[in-house]
């Protein structure tokens, strides 16, 4: 790979400045900074985790693209609690537009709906985390319970073996609920229907 020509270096640098002016005109807590080793590539990280990747289009093969910026949100390590249809959010600007017009135009066209959808992945991470730490403890008491038992994965611990009155494996799901799958002698599994049946007898009055 070669280094960038200086004539490159001046245009990635040009590129550079002209999206600082553009997070300056975007407001109090926008910075603009080098995105790898694109020729004409920036982003702009705002406030409360906003993130906006900027490329120059005459960088494209796409000959469509050229004279003008593509402009697209980023959501980072919370890109994983976007739903399939979420979090596409794009839009192009003329290359030639004042950076305090392109700033206008991202407020206008992509900040309202990527702050909210930050604000939903949050709620979905903090979800995720609580669902994990109750799963967690579930396992935890599981272990003590079943007294010797391999883990399996994050969520899963196998117990006994073919020799024991009982063996298998349960699943821990993330809101607690435990999935069993165990081997059992007649005389014990007897005990089990007892118990279970007693608790199924109790959901239905």
């Amino acid at each position: 790979m070669t280094g960038l020509g200086a004539d490159d270096a001046d245009s990635h640098q040009s590129f550079c400045d002209f999206a600082a002016r553009v997070a300056e005109a975007l407001g109090s807590g926008w910075t603009a900074g080098r995105r790898g080793q694109g020729l004409r590539r920036t982003v702009l990280h705002g406030p409360g985790g906003q993130y906006l990747n900027l490329a120059h289009g005459d960088d494209s093969h796409r000959r469509s693209e050229h004279g003008r910026i593509q402009i697209t949100a980023g959501y980072g390590d919370l890109a994983q609690h976007l739903a399939v249809a979420e979090g596409h959010q794009q839009i192009t600007v003329a290359a030639t537009r004042a950076a305090a017009d392109i700033a206008a135009d991202i407020s206008r066209r992509l900040l309202t709906e990527h702050e909210t959808l930050l604000a939903s992945c949050r709620e979905r991470a903090h979800r995720d985390d609580l669902a994990r730490i109750r799963r967690n403890q579930v396992l935890t008491d599981m272990r003590k319970r079943l007294v010797s038992v391999t883990p399996v994965g994050e969520d899963r611990l196998r117990f006994g073996s073919v020799d024991d009155p009982v063996s298998g494996e349960l699943r821990v799901r993330a809101g607690g609920t435990v999935e069993w799958k165990f081997t059992a002698d007649s005389a014990l599994a007897l005990e089990l229907a007892t118990v279970i049946g007693r608790h199924r007898g109790s959901s239905t009055r």
